[in-house]
């Protein structure tokens, strides 16, 4: 895993996070991760570039840890679910109440919460010291020990708000997205990500720069 680009995800890779996304997808979520394992879609995927040795799970956490998360459960066996923002509920439910713009109403509108603005400080600082020609990808981000503790901190396990959510609603005038053709999230101060790049990049294409010159330059 140590010799795996850090700033982008291989061909192989994104296959197989694609057809992790895939099996998660309209399941009755968390789901086994032994029983993952045994979808014949994964297996390929994981076996084109991963040896056995390596757990799984390792290779999610490190990987796309922004996108999925792994738990134990009750019995002490490991988890798979999605690191998303809707838990479900009725049309009717969700009519009456919105469960993000609670979240969002119980902060305060014109300053950020404490743990906020830790994790706030750490995206910034991830972005700063970044040395990628290639924008990082929030999923990474996501794995980062210190940023992951930061945002189980502001959103903890069954909050009704994604991690690129809240970074849309409560720091979006300094943090922007642009999402490649492979389905990969990259990010990076606003106004500094070169968007036309990344939308025309390929899963496992040699990276080519998706900063604006003005970065570039400033590395």
């Amino acid at each position: 895993i140590n010799k795996l680009p850090t700033d982008r995800h291989t061909e192989s890779e994104a296959e197989l996070r694609a057809a992790i996304l895939k099996y998660l997808e309209g399941k009755d979520l968390p789901v086994q991760l032994s029983a993952a394992l045994k979808d014949r879609q994964i297996m390929q995927s994981r076996s084109a570039f991963l040896p056995l040795e390596v757990p799984l799970r390792l290779w999610i956490d490190r990987r796309i840890g922004g996108e999925v998360e792994t738990a134990k459960d009750a019995s002490g066996r490991y988890t798979l679910t999605l690191r998303r923002s809707d838990n479900g509920g009725t049309s009717e439910e969700k009519t009456k109440v919105d469960p993000k713009e609670q979240f969002f109403e119980a902060l305060p509108s014109d300053s950020f919460t404490p743990e906020e603005e830790q994790l706030r400080e750490a995206l910034l600082d991830y972005i700063q010291k970044w040395r990628g020609k290639d924008a990082p990808v929030l999923s990474h981000a996501g794995s980062d020990s210190q940023i992951k503790m930061l945002r189980d901190t502001v959103l903890p396990k069954g909050t009704p708000v994604n991690f690129k959510e809240w970074i849309d609603r409560r720091i979006g005038g300094e943090i922007e997205f642009a999402e490649a053709p492979s389905g990969l999230m990259h990010f990076g101060l606003r106004g500094q990500l070169d968007h036309a790049a990344i939308r025309g990049k390929r899963a496992g294409s040699e990276p080519t720069s998706s900063w604006k010159k003005s970065r570039t330059g400033a590395q």
